[in-house]
């Protein structure tokens, strides 16, 4: 399959994040999706470009899958579910019980950090419970989150329910996220930002946080999302794609933005 690529000039308003054009930029992400059902969308501020492999799927809506761990977190925090010095919480395998497929890190105590890094679902369902349906409900619509429909229940409307995003979406609500402008705590912002560093290296740091959710008649959609710091540049990224099973998605997803970002030059 042939993926079509599109960058533009674009200024800082809401409107502009979702423009594109027919330019293909020098380094081409495209070849990395090659034949591979996705998007990818990436914001440059050196540039203050938006680049987009197949546009209109970028601007189509998902579900977030674990994505949402970024607002679920930054929610309960500021609700006072967790604190960013006292998150651990308890695995209640009555409450929980293993599932088949779980990874062997869920089946344990985790805090906020862990299970962000480990992606814990019954940790965030537990949070999201904390929080309460009417607040959470709330605070999505707040902070203006994809299509803010939390109908599909307080503890998995995120996962391949009623929640839908757009990878032009993830890159607005991300640069919204780092800037402070989501309307939290700076403690609470600041604890999520050093959750989800993925890699650090000389003069960068990469962040991102990986979801995925079974979806009917594709098998499994993936996401990673997140942006990267070098020096004063940051490129923010939401990219999508999508595999039959599982493993297919879980090191791929990192493996094609890493290399996506080395082309970049940002790693």
């Amino acid at each position: 399959m042939k993926q079509r690529t599109t960058r533009r000039v674009t200024t800082m308003s809401v409107a502009a994040f979702l423009l594109t054009s027919s330019v293909v930029p020098a380094a081409d992400p495209a070849r990395h999706l090659e034949g591979r059902p996705g998007t990818l969308v990436i914001y440059e501020t050196r540039t203050g470009e938006h680049l987009r492999v197949n546009p209109e799927r970028a601007a189509r809506r998902y579900s977030p899958c674990s994505t949402f761990k970024i607002p679920n977190s930054l929610i309960a925090l500021q609700a006072g579910a967790v604190t960013p010095e006292r998150s651990t919480i308890a695995w209640n395998p009555e409450r929980d019980p293993r599932q088949e497929g779980w990874p062997k890190s869920w089946s344990r105590d985790h805090d906020l950090t862990s299970a962000i890094r480990n992606s814990v679902v019954w940790y965030y369902q537990e949070l999201a419970r904390r929080v309460g349906a009417e607040r959470m409900s709330r605070e999505v619509s707040r902070i203006g989150y994809g299509n803010m429909d939390t109908s599909g229940g307080v503890d998995r409307f995120w996962l391949s329910s009623s929640l839908r995003i757009s990878a032009d979406e993830q890159v607005a609500f991300l640069r919204r996220f780092r800037a402070g402008e989501l309307g939290f705590d700076e403690a609470a912002t600041r604890t999520v930002k050093d959750a989800i560093v993925l890699e650090r290296g000389d003069g960068w740091v990469w962040r991102g946080k990986t979801g995925a959710c079974p979806q009917e008649d594709i098998g499994y959609l993936g996401w990673l999302v997140g942006y990267v710091e070098r020096g004063e540049d940051v490129a923010f990224y939401a990219l999508q794609i999508e595999a039959r099973e599982f493993r297919e998605l879980f090191r791929e997803r990192i493996r094609i933005m890493r290399e996506v970002l080395k082309d970049l030059g940002y790693l």
